[in-house]
């Protein structure tokens, strides 16, 4: 049956071809621009697998945490859940991304504003932080970016853009929620902008009960924006970010943990500064940022750990249809840990420089390439390349190769703290991967099609028995799938979008399905919205020790958002609407039915 709704899905569009129009005019329906020099435009240009999403489709889908929202809606991507909201940090794995089975906590890179971000001792991104009223755009890479940006890249990349659209004049703005198990959002925001000065700054506070005793998560998040234009060459921008958590984990069900016993609290502060030039077919940007963690878990575990880096970038042409970039790096991973007394006080550096290319050649052919030198104070130096080759045809129709590397550098945890090796190498994985796209309707319909395969090898694990444990580099993975994606506008009021993806591994991996099948209707009606779509995941392993335990779901959502006025929207959202039984982490159940009820208020001035 799964089969059959999917072929259905994907090939309905095709019935509408003949009947309509078409143009030589390319438009590609899925991207979205959120940057604006050549170099980041080659985060697209240099990816012929990712996913765009836009605000307002983040915050049409009512979802507090980000990671959430996208999950599911990107063929090839899933994140582990274990409630409404609250992931936590610790030994359940909530949180986990996954991009092609590349399931690492370490192995996908989250990128904020230009930044990288994940904690300074583990590697890994806190999946709290991100909260979907603050995002402006998200792209999704599916496949390696280690050229571009280096270390944790490798399974894949998210990249997201802090809210900066602004009205000009003076703004303030509110979003209330309430629903299911005591979850709420409370969020005012403001913001000014005249001629070249704008800023942004907002504070949100979220809580929920979730669906278990002694689970509940709280945070509080606040976020600053500012630009200046000086002229039509120079800007300046400052951007800045604070979340505080707190998560109770409530631990399974055969064996709970009582009275919010089990905790994890944690304080991120993320801030960068960018200074960005154009000259005529010169464009580029020094981006300095800063990332710090404060980590308490209720063991007694304290940690404090930062990133301070510095990215310098210049793009230019140096022929007709090219777009050449060069970049260089610099890192420091800081770190600093406690257990009743200190544990670790360490820092390494890495630096890097890279050459990326772009060649447009006889109108129809695309060469893209590049190469980066990564050099880390303690295992050396490596190489990553990445090739691809692209036709575009005339009736807005292309097809791809491609080859890429992508990487991750041990942390600092895996060298100097639990099961420290300082012989340790780098992860290390070759993607190659084939694919169509095709736009055969006018700005109408879009369709992509990706076929991949995946080597990977030195890929890190912890051996032995406590207290006799250390990491090595032993695993090697080899996995291969397919990924169809497609996006119909079939009128002015009505879109529909599906994609389906699957997945063989040479492993069996916790927290990735072999399948996934997703499908979104958003219709509207004068001032009402109405959005429905369904999740179907299959043969998703939960454990595998002492006994093999999959979950295969289906899960159907659907919202409403209401225009009362120009600034005043009402909205509402069920999950789960069949009230479906299951699990994402073993022995941790999924909420049932939950509903969340809402108002979003814009004033400008």
């Amino acid at each position: 049956m799964i089969i059959n709704l999917l072929s259905f899905i994907l090939i309905f569009p095709f019935l509408f071809i003949n009947a309509q129009s078409d143009s030589a005019k390319t438009f590609e329906l899925n991207q979205i621009t959120v940057t604006a020099t050549k170099f980041e435009q080659l985060l697209r240009i240099f990816t012929n697998s990712y996913s765009a999403f836009s605000e307002k489709e983040i915050k049409q889908d009512i979802k507090p945490a980000l990671l959430s929202s996208i999950s599911g809606r990107t063929p090839g991507l899933f994140v582990t859940e274990s409630g409404i909201k609250g992931f936590g940090i610790g030994s359940n794995a909530s949180g986990k991304i996954s991009i092609r089975g590349i399931n690492g906590m370490q192995q996908t890179l989250i990128v904020v504003d230009g930044r990288p971000e994940f904690a300074g001792i583990f590697g890994h991104p806190i999946s709290d932080v991100y909260q979907s009223s603050e995002i402006s755009a998200v792209e999704v890479v599916r496949g390696p970016a280690s050229v571009l940006y280096g270390t944790n890249a490798m399974g894949g990349l998210i990249y997201i853009t802090t809210n900066k659209h602004q009205p000009e004049g003076f703004n303030i703005s509110t979003d209330l929620n309430y629903g299911s198990f005591d979850t709420y959002k409370i969020k005012g925001s403001i913001s000014f902008k005249k001629g070249s000065f704008k800023n942004y700054f907002s504070i949100t506070s979220d809580y929920s009960n979730d669906n278990r005793p002694s689970s509940s998560s709280k945070s509080i998040s606040g976020i600053y924006n500012a630009e200046f234009i000086f002229n039509t060459s120079w800007s300046l921008s400052f951007n800045t970010y604070l979340n505080s958590s707190k998560v109770f984990n409530p631990g399974p069900i055969s064996n709970p943990y009582l009275n919010n016993s089990v905790w994890t609290n944690v304080t991120r502060v993320n801030s960068s500064l960018n200074l960005r030039n154009k000259f005529g077919k010169y464009e580029g940007s020094l981006l300095v940022f800063f990332n710090n963690g404060v980590h308490d878990i209720y063991d007694g575990f304290h940690s404090n750990d930062n990133i301070l880096g510095l990215i310098f970038n210049e793009s230019f042409e140096l022929f007709d249809n090219n777009v050449t970039s060069l970049g260089v790096e610099v890192k420091r991973y800081t770190g600093k840990a406690r257990f009743n007394f200190p544990i670790i006080d360490k820092s390494v550096s890495e630096k890097a420089v890279y050459l990326l290319f772009s060649q447009k050649i006889m109108n129809s052919y695309v060469v893209n390439g590049g190469l980066r030198l990564n050099h880390h104070s303690v295992y050396g130096s490596l190489f990553i390349p990445q090739f691809s080759l692209s036709y575009n045809s005339s009736n807005n129709f292309s097809v791809y190769a491609s080859i890429s590397e992508g990487f991750r550098s041990p942390t600092l945890n895996e060298l100097f703290l639990f099961g420290a090796n300082i012989n340790l190498k780098p992860e290390r994985l070759w993607s190659y991967e084939v694919g169509f796209k095709t736009e055969p309707l006018k700005s109408t319909l879009f369709l992509n099609g990706s076929l991949y395969l995946i080597e990977g090898k030195d890929f890190i694990n912890m051996v032995g028995i406590y207290p006799n444990i250390q990491n090595q580099n032993i695993k090697s993975i080899t996995n291969r799938g397919f990924e169809l994606e497609s996006k119909f506008n079939v009128a002015k009021n009505l879109s529909l979008s599906a994609n389906y993806s699957y997945l063989k591994s040479s492993e069996k991996l916790i927290g990735v399905p072999q399948q996934q099948l997703f499908f979104e209707a958003s219709y509207s009606y004068k001032i009402f919205t109405f959005n429905v779509n369904f999740k179907n995941i299959s043969n998703l392993y939960t454990t595998l020790k002492p006994n093999e335990k999959k979950q295969s779901y289906f899960l159907l959502n659907a919202s409403l958002w209401i225009d009362v006025f120009n600034q005043i929207n009402l909205y509402m959202k069920l999950d789960n609407v069949l009230n479906r039984r299951y699990e994402i982490i073993n022995e941790y159940p999924m909420p049932g039915r939950t509903i969340l009820v809402g108002t979003a208020i814009n004033t400008n001035f």
